[in-house]
């Protein structure tokens, strides 16, 4: 995907295919000494297997992004794998990252290595949301636009997407920002009372949980 690895054929987030394989970093020759890389990648599965949920997430990245994006990390050893990278997003998700708990989200928007849930699918949006992930407060309000997974709200559904562009910018909040330029037809559905609604909803939420705009660079 663009920023978190995504899952290909996203509605939320691109993502060219390949293939998934064994994951494996596969067969070495007797007494090879290992590279810096595949180093670098046992010391993460170490700290991932210790429950270090930012090594989880990273797990799953590279898993994700397998060989072909070797250059994001300087090497990377494992063959693409989107069942693996799935396991270690959930396993990071579950220790409340952001970040994971939105790839797991949009893994059940598509269901790719899962069966497509909605209603698994709003809950990590919200739970990535409320930690200020823009792209899962945009999708999030998608998904009460739509009542994907959730009931029907077009006033909460524009709140969310308006705080997914809110505060400070970064490359995340940059991608938001596209997707709500793109969102024009569906909002222009909406009456002027409706939109006020949701602005000041918005505000509410943001004063109830300054957070929600707290952008990390």
């Amino acid at each position: 995907g663009v920023v978190y690895g995504g899952w290909v054929g996203s509605g939320d987030s691109g993502g060219g295919e390949a293939a998934p394989s064994t994951g494996s970093v596969g067969p070495q020759p007797k007494n090879k000494a290992p590279t810096e890389e595949e180093k670098k990648f046992a010391e993460i599965m170490a700290r991932a297997k210790a429950n270090d949920a930012e090594a989880q997430f990273e797990l799953g990245e590279r898993y994700y992004i397998g060989k072909m994006g070797a250059g994001r990390y300087g090497g990377n050893p494992v063959e693409q794998d989107f069942q693996e990278a799935f396991k270690w997003y959930l396993k990071a998700a579950e220790l409340n990252h952001p970040k994971a708990q939105y790839e797991v989200g949009l893994e059940y928007a598509v269901g790719n290595v899962v069966e497509e849930d909605n209603k698994e699918k709003v809950k990590w949006y919200r739970k990535a949301a409320e930690q200020n992930v823009p792209q899962a407060q945009f999708s999030l309000g998608s998904a009460y636009f739509f009542g994907d997974g959730v009931e029907k709200d077009v006033v909460r559904g524009y709140a969310w997407q308006t705080i997914a562009v809110s505060g400070d910018r970064t490359v995340d909040g940059a991608v938001a920002e596209l997707d709500f330029k793109r969102w024009k037809t569906h909002h222009s559905r909406m009456t002027k009372e409706q939109i006020d609604e949701a602005k000041e909803l918005a505000k509410e939420m943001i004063a109830k949980n300054p957070k929600l705009i707290q952008r990390k660079k």
